[in-house]
């Protein structure tokens, strides 16, 4: 059994979504689970939006639909894993093989009864015979579909490139240029105060 998961950022967020979507289509694949959240930013620092997607693709095509997705996006990484399973799934068999024909042996024997206790007796375990029969069937269908089909769950997040620039440091001649800048207007301000006040006193007297 094959997994993989994969997270991924993207500046084309609908358009790499749609790809993914695509891809898993054309390698025969489906969607199983999918979940979205967030909204589209609109200045710097949004989180933007997310989505997860959990595919099924064919098991014979699963190397191709992983090399497909290294395309798509910027990847962040990818963890895979791959389960042996050969050992559950003989064992699964032949545990059904037995209750089959203990399942055949039961219903002969029923055809035979003739005593009421005995046919009650013979239903009973029948009955039993046929839900283990069941329980495990359902047990064998899980895995043929977990080996026939390898699971990849895609983490797909929106990056928003910032366009705001940033205010840059002042040089220290800059500074230097600044500091005698705000020297002469407060030394021509001390300057024209005298005169100022002589003007003022001339016409008062």
């Amino acid at each position: 059994i094959y997994n993989a998961r994969i997270e991924m950022t993207s500046e084309q967020y609908t358009d790499d979504l749609q790809k993914i979507k695509e891809n898993i289509k054309v390698y025969g694949g489906y969607i199983s689970d999918e979940s979205s959240y967030g909204k589209e930013p609109e200045v710097a620092g949004d989180a933007g939006r997310t989505s997860t997607l959990t595919a099924r693709i064919p098991a014979d095509a699963y190397p191709q639909f992983i090399e497909a997705l290294k395309g798509i996006g910027k990847n962040i990484s990818l963890e895979q894993s791959v389960e042996d399973v050969t050992d559950q799934y003989f064992d699964l068999e032949s545990r059904l093989e037995v209750l089959e024909l203990r399942k055949e042996k039961l219903e002969e024997l029923l055809k035979q009864a003739t005593e009421m206790e005995d046919i009650i007796i013979l239903n009973e375990e029948l009955s039993e015979i046929i839900y283990q029969i069941e329980k495990l069937s359902g047990s064998k269908r899980h895995l043929d579909n977990q080996i026939n089909y390898s699971t990849v769950t895609i983490y797909i997040r929106e990056y928003f490139r910032s366009t705001i620039t940033t205010k840059t440091e002042k040089t220290l001649g800059e500074r230097i240029s600044e500091s005698f800048g705000d020297s002469k207007i407060n030394i021509s301000t001390i300057l024209m105060e005298p005169a100022t006040k002589n003007c003022a006193h001339q016409s008062l007297t």
